[in-house]
């Protein structure tokens, strides 16, 4: 997956509902952009019809539009994946933090964070030996044998 760098006006969405949202509209505006080069009669601004040269021109123009957003929304789609994976293998409680709640969220967000780093930077093999680590230590725990001392 490329990098959101190369999306013109992107911004992480703040919620999974937000990212619902988003989805959608990009969903609506990939539909547009399909719809106006379907039809090969192109009506400029002065209510005639294109000529080719300006109609390449803008051929170009909207196909590049609809490249941009079906990546906007190929990430996006991806991104709500992960946030519901994420959520569904360790549900957080609100009600009260405990150590098991703040090493899930920890676990999580390096989880995310790495695998994510590592799509978009790393060789084949740091992916690889990433991949390993995970596969050897899937139920181990970094609190085990860990004394946490809290300060005073």
């Amino acid at each position: 997956m490329k990098s959101t760098q190369e999306l013109p006006d992107w911004k992480e969405p703040a919620s999974l509902e937000e990212a619902e949202t988003q989805a959608f509209a990009l969903w609506e505006e990939i539909q547009s952009i399909q719809l106006q080069l379907a039809d090969p009669n192109r009506i400029g601004e002065n209510k005639q019809r294109l000529s080719v040269p300006e109609y390449l021109t803008w051929q170009h123009r909207a196909k590049y539009a609809l490249t941009m957003k079906i990546r906007a929304y190929r990430y996006l789609k991806q991104w709500i994946k992960d946030r519901r994976v994420m959520s569904h293998e360790h549900p957080i409680s609100c009600d009260a933090p405990t150590l098991e709640t703040v090493y899930a969220c920890i676990r999580n967000l390096l989880t995310v964070e790495t695998e994510e780093l590592l799509k978009l930077y790393g060789t084949q093999k740091q992916q690889q030996a990433y991949r390993d680590l995970k596969t050897q230590l899937p139920n181990t725990s970094l609190t085990t044998g860990l004394e946490l001392k809290w300060p005073q």
